[in-house]
């Protein structure tokens, strides 16, 4: 594998790990980018091309899917449901929600059968650093040439 597509598909790793522990809360294009050291039209651009999917997309997707189980599994109010999945307010989940399964979320819950939900993709675990180092010291090599 290249080494720029090695380094990418890590740092895309670093981001998606971040998006599914942090659900909950609001993510942005502009933190996620920063997260992993692109500027946002690269991390745009980058994150679609790993993943097949825009970032606001990918996230609506995961919340509402996690939602609709939640939906299933408990029994919980639509609000809670809404504001642990992120979203900002029962009505913009609603709609969300409409637009993504084709019913309202009371429909779905009463339905009872679960339609296809967005997984997680994949990331690779990090590597454990070797036995012996100390994966909080970073060494740094300084190099200096003549001028031309």
């Amino acid at each position: 594998m290249v080494p720029d597509r090695q380094t990418a598909q890590s740092r895309i790793g670093q981001v998606l790990r971040f998006i599914h522990s942090h659900l909950d809360q609001p993510l942005t294009v502009a933190s996620l980018a920063t997260l992993g050291g692109w500027s946002r039209w690269q991390f745009q651009r980058v994150f679609a091309a790993h993943t097949g999917s825009s970032v606001a997309h990918y996230i609506r997707e995961l919340r509402l899917s996690q939602a609709a189980e939640l939906l299933l599994c408990t029994r919980d109010r639509q609000l809670e449901i809404a504001l642990s999945c992120g979203f900002e307010s029962d009505i913009s989940f609603s709609r969300s929600f409409r637009q993504y399964f084709g019913c309202s979320p009371g429909q779905y819950r009463k339905r009872g059968v679960r339609c296809p939900l967005r997984a997680p993709i994949p990331v690779a675990p990090l590597p454990a650093p070797p036995p012996g180092s100390n994966p909080c010291q970073t060494r740094i090599r300084v190099e200096s040439r003549p001028a031309f």
